[in-house]
Parts: structure tokens; C-alpha cells; sequence
């Protein structure tokens, strides 16, 4: 029998029918490949949106981590340069924030005294401070100094480098001078003077003053 498309409906892409058949599986075919290709679409958009999230995130993180770094690190206090050649070197911290102010003294070999000061800022994990020498511990001393320390994470060492205007520079640690204990007085006369709440025999003194 001759199969003729036009006179056999049933045969594919033969007669109305099947041209119909054919038409309804092409277009489910082709709405079955726009949504595959949408769904991909989403699903690539939704992981870029995740990944730019937790870029924000671990962004955030960092700044959150320098900033509480920089609010936690208590540098206040006495810290000991221990540089060879240098003997009695100290430095004293007063800190507000981050912000630093500090006053040193060491002696020399070959030399003798020098004293100085500077102010300097807590930035992240490091303290940058600028030293002025208002007394030089030898002739030809540079007096401008400036300090670049890493801050251990104990908080018991700072570590880096210092150098001058005139180029030199060179390592430099200082350590944590550990707080002695609290001296013990035995009389109220031992206190020092001006501290602590005002007692009634302060006020009965303050009184009779002329």
C-alpha cells in the first residue's frame, strides 16, 4: 500500500491531525527548553547574589575584626626596648582610643641620655609612632625617629622596625613590663596624698586650715 501522508491522517506530519501532533510536541519541546534555559538563568543569578552576599560578609568581617582589634589591644603601660646598647630603655603608653601618647628614656653606649616623646594611632594590627628627641643621647643623633610595630597577638610584644630622616633604620622590640604588685600600707599617713574618697578626718583638717 502507498503511504501518502495526505490520505493517512495517522502518519506523522501527515494530514491535519498530524501536523497538529506535531505542532503541540514541538511547542511543548520548545516551552520545555525555555524553561530549562530560565531555571539555569535563576540558578545562576541566585549563586552570583550568594557569592556577592558572602563577599559583603567576609568584607565586613575583616573591617569588624581591624576595628576590634584596634579597640581591644590595651597598650597602656610601661614597655622595655630590649635593643643591645641600649641600656634602661623604656617607653610609658597612655592611650585614649586609639590614639597613643608616648615618653621614653634610655642611655646610650658610647653616649649618654636620651629622651623623647611622640604621638602615634593604633591601625589594625599596627602602631606607626613618629618620635621626636628633645634630648639626644649623642652628637650628629637625629632627633626625628619613627616607630612601624607589629602588636603581638598576646599583646605582650611590639615588634618592627624604626628609621630616620636621614634614611638608617634598623629592627626594634619592646616587651610588656609586667605590673608589680599593689604596695601594702599599714598607716593612713602611707596613703598618697590626694587619692581615694575624703575622709571625715580630711574634712575636720581641711576645716582648721587658715
Amino acid at each position: 500500500d502507498t503511504i501518502d501522508p495526505d490520505v493517512n491522517p495517522s502518519w506523522p506530519g501527515g494530514g491535519g491531525a498530524g501536523v497538529e501532533g506535531v505542532g503541540r510536541k514541538s511547542d511543548v519541546g520548545n516551552r520545555a527548553t525555555a524553561k530549562s534555559f530560565w531555571l539555569a538563568e535563576k540558578k545562576t543569578r541566585s549563586t552570583l547574589g550568594q557569592m556577592k552576599s558572602l563577599m559583603r560578609v567576609v568584607v565586613l568581617v575583616g573591617w569588624a575584626v581591624g576595628c576590634g582589634w584596634a579597640a581591644e589591644a590595651d597598650l597602656a603601660g610601661l614597655w622595655k626596648n630590649t635593643a643591645m646598647g641600649i641600656g634602661q630603655s623604656v617607653i610609658i603608653v597612655s592611650q585614649e582610643g586609639a590614639d597613643l601618647h608616648v615618653a621614653g628614656y634610655g642611655v646610650w653606649a658610647g653616649g649618654g641620655v636620651g629622651v623623647w616623646h611622640g604621638k602615634g594611632r593604633i591601625e589594625g594590627a599596627r602602631v606607626k609612632l613618629p618620635l621626636n628627641y628633645t634630648k639626644l643621647p649623642k652628637p650628629g643623633f637625629d632627633a626625628k625617629v619613627e616607630l612601624d610595630l607589629g602588636i603581638a597577638a598576646d599583646g605582650k610584644t611590639l615588634e618592627g622596625t624604626w628609621k630616620n630622616s636621614l634614611g638608617r633604620k634598623g629592627p626594634v622590640r619592646f616587651v610588656r613590663v609586667v605590673s608589680e604588685a599593689a604596695p601594702k600600707v599599714t598607716t593612713p599617713a602611707e596613703v598618697p596624698a590626694g587619692e581615694g574618697p575624703v575622709s571625715d578626718g580630711d574634712k575636720t583638717e581641711e576645716a582648721v586650715k587658715p
